[in-house]
């Protein structure tokens, strides 16, 4: 009964130490010895009255082969756990995302500003307006001038058309008399420089229709829209602010731009390859675990990279190596560090 239950006790603890990685069986090991041999001491000790020398000695013996063959156990159970299927490498990285900074191509002061951080935005969306009133203005003048031009054109093509049918008429009777060839002469060169006068005029009128074009032109700009969908992460400025030409005003995250940045050694990155699939793990978001691809591999190392998460990296050289996009649906932070793990996945 008693051999029964001292094998109850050992196989309970292979099983409980089995679970437990070999550091930490060790630690257990060396827990259990200390305990059995001071409860060895005891029970030697009270059992030492009245006893023989023959009774110790063989006292003495069994103690020390059940301490043996409970150290017998636990080291086959460390090696056993030292010997198990070994865990994925973790390689520290970061969520980083390509934010475009969105703003006017020409100066002026912001009207108003159309979003909100945070807000989602589709494509062609406004996202804010410069003060325009200074090009409707001119472009209401331009318009006017045009309009009195295209009038000017009318009349200058009536009058032309009828110093041509007057020259033909005058051409019919200048067979009869010299004063009619005169008459002639001066129709010509009345149509003539009338001919002249139009064209110029139409001349013009072009002129101020690429005017106006360019105007329109200038108060669509006035107008700032996305580019792309995807979400405000910060507005730079407000209503009332000047800016200057290509002063960012919004800053925008397109949908697909969050990335993660990782470094791997080189004995890694040469058995990687773009299109390969890694995990990912950020503890505590939701999800915490991702399978994203590769698609940037760098081709020159870096011996620190610009963020360390983790004292390993130090003194390496190491290649930068780029997974993504972070789907949308994902709401990982951006900045916040993650674990890449090796190897590929299938």
């Amino acid at each position: 009964m008693h051999a029964q239950h001292r094998r109850g006790r050992e196989q309970g603890m292979a099983v409980r130490m089995s679970a437990m990685r070999p550091q930490e069986c060790l630690q257990s090991l060396q827990a259990v010895c200390k305990r059995r041999q001071k409860g060895g001491r005891v029970a030697l000790a009270q059992g030492m009255h009245g006893m023989n020398n023959a009774g110790l000695r063989f006292a003495a013996h069994k103690a020390l082969e059940e301490h043996v063959r409970i150290i017998a156990v636990m080291a086959v159970v460390v090696v056993l756990a030292g010997c198990s299927a070994p865990q994925p490498a973790r390689f520290s990285g970061w969520v980083e995302a390509e934010d475009r900074l969105i703003g006017a191509l020409q100066a002026g002061r912001i009207a108003r500003v159309a979003v909100q951080e945070g807000a989602h935005v589709q494509q062609g969306a406004l996202l804010f307006a410069l003060d325009a009133t200074g090009l409707v203005r001119e472009l209401e003048a331009l318009q006017a001038r045009l309009a009195a031009a295209r009038k000017e054109h009318e009349a200058l093509a009536a009058e032309l058309a009828l110093a041509r049918r007057e020259a033909r008429r005058t051409k019919a009777l200048a067979k009869q008399s010299a004063a009619a060839q005169a008459a002639l002469d001066r129709a010509h060169a009345r149509a003539k420089a009338l001919a002249a006068r139009l064209a110029a005029q139409t001349a013009r009128i072009h002129a101020l229709q690429a005017q106006e074009q360019a105007l329109r032109w200038r108060l669509a700009e006035m107008q700032v829209r996305a580019p792309v969908a995807g979400e405000i992460v910060e507005v730079l400025h407000h209503a009332g602010e000047v800016v200057r030409p290509g002063e960012p005003v919004v800053r925008l995250r397109p949908v697909g731009a969050r990335k993660v940045i990782a470094f791997l050694p080189a004995r890694l990155t040469k058995k990687l390859r773009t299109g390969m699939r890694l995990r990912v793990v950020m503890p505590g978001a939701t999800p915490e675990r991702l399978t994203l691809p590769v698609h940037f591999i760098a081709t020159r190392p870096e011996f620190t990279p610009p963020v360390l998460y983790d004292e390993r990296h130090r003194e390496k050289l190491l290649f930068r190596v780029e997974l993504g996009p972070v789907p949308a649906k994902v709401s990982w932070p951006v900045g916040m560090p993650v674990g890449v793990q090796w190897p590929p996945l299938p």
